[in-house]
């Protein structure tokens, strides 16, 4: 029985929290914003507007792999070595009419101070032109070789890491016959 009191009780409660008015509605006591429409713009009025594809997002660039150093990341330590040379140590009959030697070295030469000596080891007037793993002497005017006479390439040569190497390289000109 009192199963059916509380129900009974629930349902007047539920019954007395709305009121009736004039019109036969009822309303809640508990206040209810009403809805409000927005009024209609120009914006809204228009028929629909196709709308642009988002532009694809560009990728962002991959990172390239940092260079590796040589030997693991441990310094060089040695020094160039000579591959090539127009002339090689001990030539005799070497033209007097040459304008210019290349060496060449198995790697990139960053400073070099080689000339040509005569047997008095004056230097003669010629220049020198670094050009990546090469050395080139350029000779000037007045530096003419003369024939059979004994000369040598000398002086040292650096790579990039200040490794030097010395260099000598006899030659002799042309002998009279």
């Amino acid at each position: 029985m009192t199963k059916i009191l509380c129900i009974f009780l629930l349902f007047i409660c539920i019954a007395g929290c709305s009121t009736e008015s004039s019109d036969d509605s009822t309303q809640s006591l508990f206040a209810v914003p009403p809805i409000i429409e927005e009024p209609e713009t120009e914006a809204s009025a228009q028929p629909d507007i196709p709308v642009q594809p988002e532009p694809d997002p560009v990728p962002e660039p991959v990172p390239q792999p940092e260079p590796v150093p040589p030997h693991g990341g441990a310094r060089d330590l040695v020094a160039p070595k000579l591959v090539e040379g127009d002339i090689q140590a001990g030539d005799i009959n070497v033209d007097v009419d040459l304008d210019h030697v290349g060496l060449e070295f198995d790697e990139k030469i960053g400073k070099s101070d080689l000339k040509i000596v005569n047997r008095k080891n004056k230097s003669l007037k010629w220049t020198q032109i670094i050009e990546g793993k090469k050395v080139i002497l350029v000779k000037l005017d007045g530096a003419d070789l003369e024939m059979e006479n004994g000369y040598s390439i000398t002086g040292a040569v650096e790579d990039e890491h200040q490794n030097a190497r010395v260099i000598h390289i006899p030659f002799t000109t042309v002998v009279k016959e």
